[in-house]
């Protein structure tokens, strides 16, 4: 015994106790990493009962914009976002290759969620209602002129742009100029984003992109399980979570 020890704290010098502790992180790093990812299933499983009084007002209904919608889905996603918001962005760029995987695994709901931080947003946010309203055809084709819009916003975007001219101009390829230049002059739909903004704030939704998962689909009156919220999240964090929807 006196042998061993004796070698042991031979061993212990400086350079080793260094490796010693370099490899308790590592081991620390690898234990959280398998617990935290190991559980991933299992939390997207399990609803957050402490938190669903205040997502009840967020379920999803049938009224709501979506970019992917199939009664037969298994869950729904509201994605809170902002036509300003960089990873609002590229998760967006991102989800729309995924769509064909996607197609009767999910229904994406979209919602607007301009932030004071990003002050030429709401204008944004404000103009693509606009492109929906003006659009020709029945609610599937106005739907689907919308998202083109965002698409095309999203694919153009132009960080040190001063101003919204140039997102006007992508509109007018979609709606008529003199159309679209009334209806953002009427500034109804100015009041109606001001008010999502303010229940945006009132259900503690302060991020984009915010993602809110529910199972089961969408109803007139709001429907569906919730399981959970993401505050923030990143657009590598939107893509594992669809990953995850299209392997379950």
């Amino acid at each position: 015994m006196k042998i061993l020890i004796r070698e042991f704290k031979r061993y212990l010098n400086k350079e080793n106790i260094i490796y010693l502790i370099f490899a308790a992180l590592i081991s620390a790093i690898l234990i959280f990493a398998f617990n935290y990812f190991g559980n991933f299933n299992t939390k997207l499983d399990r609803a957050d009962t402490s938190t669903l009084d205040d997502v009840t007002s967020l379920a999803p209904t049938t009224t709501d914009f979506y970019k992917l919608y199939d009664e037969n889905a298994k869950y729904t996603i509201i994605n809170y976002f902002s036509l300003d918001c960089i990873h609002c962005r590229r998760a967006y760029l991102l989800e729309d290759k995924m769509l064909s995987n996607l197609k009767g695994k999910v229904n994406i709901i979209y919602r607007h969620n301009p932030l004071a931080s990003q002050p030429l947003s709401a204008s944004k946010a404000v103009m693509s209602l606009c492109v929906h309203d003006l659009a020709k055809g029945d609610n599937g084709k106005k739907d689907e002129v919308y998202f083109d819009f965002i698409k095309d916003t999203f694919t153009n975007y132009d960080l040190y742009n001063a101003n919204n001219k140039w997102v006007e101009n992508i509109a007018y390829k979609y709606v008529n100029k003199n159309e679209l230049n009334k209806c953002i002059s009427e500034k109804k739909l100015e009041s109606v984003i001001s008010k999502i903004k303010l229940e945006n704030t009132l259900n503690s939704i302060i991020y984009t992109p915010t993602l809110i998962l529910f199972k089961n689909n969408p109803a007139p009156s709001g429907a569906g399980e919730y399981i959970r919220k993401y505050d923030g999240i990143t657009e590598n964090g939107v893509v594992n979570i669809y990953k995850w929807l299209i392997k379950n």
